[in-house]
């Protein structure tokens, strides 16, 4: 029985009122013989109900339920994937909400899907929901029958071919002003790599670079897009960038479309021994990756999660006191960060108690050519 299993049936339990807010579930040595399965699934299971907000974990004492559907509360559902930003996103949030006597439940669309997510918070009647899709295709018919059934807020990106209110960040001005950037630093041959796949945003962001690139004058060769991954994927292949840099012909600055792929990206210019930011400079958009070499930090366009999480609730709480308001779209702020003083500033004013920045750092040779670096 895999750890989604398990953890589907102890929120069911939760949920019917078998464990209530509060009590403790059973111990990992009961659940491994409830259940059949190793210590390390049972944990995973927890960790699903805990990221969830279901539960809590009490350090040396167990896992506890903090919340259930049927606690009288509105509910309004989080339908979101699994990364970091999004689990601090929600925590954030659902920390807020409770303030305001509404609970947030949290639902993986990734294990579930898009279509059998919104039919999850209709069956069990929520009040409200946000999504952050990650289905790049979805059965719009359906999508929109269903948004029209509960108050519905989507962050990020559109759902393909549905009408919906829409909290996100204009990811055009964030990728003009990376690129940009990096021509007022004296970059003359600016390539581009990070990931290229169907979503709007993502060709709002190629399209800020090519915009950025007519306003400063500068050529774009199409030997220097060297994008290193799409959806479905199973890793980032950043060889064609290596071929670019290795080349005669190489460029002198890189935009790297989502910060997630700037750590890789960095890693190969220094192992072909280029001197960062002398012989080559990066920008991205992104702010869950900080990447540093000695004293320089890589300049990253930083969202501000805080506004777009405010805004969301603001524009859920407009769509229930108002079922029938035009549909509207809201950008939340941003900043370009150069510096480490920058961005300590920032940080303090944006979603820092819950996001957990991974910072990479980077050492070059001393001698180019050697190509020595680490990075942690």
């Amino acid at each position: 029985m895999s750890y989604r299993l398990i953890a589907d049936s102890l929120r069911d339990q939760i949920e019917s009122g078998s464990f209530v807010a509060g009590q403790y579930l059973p111990t990992e040595r009961e659940l491994q013989s409830d259940f059949g399965v190793s210590r390390t699934t049972i944990r995973r299971a927890l960790s699903a109900l805990v990221e969830s907000g279901y539960c809590e974990n009490i350090p040396n004492r167990g896992v506890t339920v903090i919340k259930r559907l049927g606690s009288g509360l509105p509910t309004v559902a989080f339908v979101d994937g699994s990364s970091m930003v999004l689990r601090a996103l929600y925590r954030f949030m659902s920390t807020s909400l409770l303030e305001k006597g509404v609970q947030l439940v949290h639902i993986d669309s990734e294990v579930l899907g898009t279509e059998a997510s919104l039919q999850f918070v209709l069956d069990k009647h929520f009040q409200g929901i946000f999504i952050w899709p990650f289905d790049g295709f979805i059965d719009s018919e359906f999508v929109t029958k269903a948004l029209a059934e509960i108050p519905t807020v989507v962050l990020d990106h559109k759902l393909r071919g549905v009408e919906s209110d829409l909290v996100t960040f204009d990811y055009f001005e964030m990728a003009r002003q990376a690129v940009s950037h990096l021509a007022e630093q004296g970059c003359k041959q600016i390539g581009v790599t990070g990931m290229l796949d169907m979503l709007e945003t993502t060709h709002q962001r190629f399209a800020g670079y090519m915009n950025a690139m007519f306003d400063h004058s500068l050529t774009m060769y199409p030997r220097d897009f060297a994008f290193c991954y799409t959806s479905e994927a199973p890793a980032a292949d950043y060889s064609q960038l290596r071929t670019i840099l290795e080349g005669p012909n190489r460029p002198d600055g890189i935009f790297v479309m989502q910060d997630e792929f700037l750590p890789g990206a960095v890693q190969v210019a220094v192992e072909l021994g280029l001197r960062i930011p002398e012989d080559i400079q990066f920008c991205t958009i992104g702010d869950d990756k900080s990447v540093s070499i000695g004293d320089h930090l890589i300049p990253a366009i930083h969202c501000d999660w805080l506004d777009l999480a405010n805004q969301a609730q603001a524009l859920l709480t407009q769509r229930m006191e108002n079922r029938k308001a035009p549909h509207s779209t809201h950008f939340a702020s941003f900043d370009l960060v150069t510096h480490k003083g920058q961005r300590n500033t920032i940080a303090r004013s944006t979603l820092s108690p819950f996001l957990q920045v991974q910072e990479f750092r980077f050492v070059q040779s001393e001698i180019p050519s050697s190509g020595s670096s680490y990075w942690k």
